[in-house]
């Protein structure tokens, strides 16, 4: 609920969205987590941290809706340069981890549909992500950042690092 207050400061809302991270995908969370990535009138910022925890229970039927009627609606371009650049990686993505949603992602096209958020990174929320997998010697690894702006500003409020 503080998320959503608007006498709480910035940094607390962000730091509250963070919590979901260690969350069990209950529906109600993952509703609330849907309902402030999409919301036009939060900050981009924290519409992004929402769509990140949202994605850690990502599955096809949360994707297709996304794709389908949100995505495509999507008007701020922060949260769209980055949902499009996490959607990338998801697609292109070697971790075993990601099979499912890679696959699914491949089959509907996220680059043409969704080109008109491939945004400078320079000015642009962005999720870069790299991974490698060897199948013959079953090992590999990853390495996720996130560059996030808010959209009041073209500095970087938050960047992080997953390895």
């Amino acid at each position: 609920e503080c998320v959503q207050d608007v006498s709480v400061e910035h940094s607390i809302k962000v730091a509250a969205l963070e919590t979901f991270r260690r969350q069990k995908c209950h529906q109600p969370v993952m509703d609330f987590l849907e309902k402030i990535t999409w919301s036009k009138e939060m900050d981009s910022e924290l519409r992004i941290q929402a769509y990140l925890q949202r994605m850690r229970c990502a599955d096809e039927k949360f994707l297709k809706g996304m794709l389908q009627d949100k995505l495509e609606k999507e008007q701020s371009q922060q949260v769209g340069s980055f949902i499009y650049s996490h959607l990338m990686n998801l697609a292109n993505s070697d971790s075993p981890m990601k099979e499912t949603l890679s696959r699914y992602l491949q089959d509907h096209d996220v680059v043409g549909n969704f080109e008109k958020f491939n945004l400078d990174f320079r000015k642009f929320s962005k999720n870069i992500d790299y991974s490698s997998f060897d199948d013959d010697k079953n090992f590999g690894g990853s390495v996720e950042t996130n560059v996030i702006y808010s959209s009041k500003s073209f500095v970087p409020r938050s960047a992080s690092v997953n390895l």
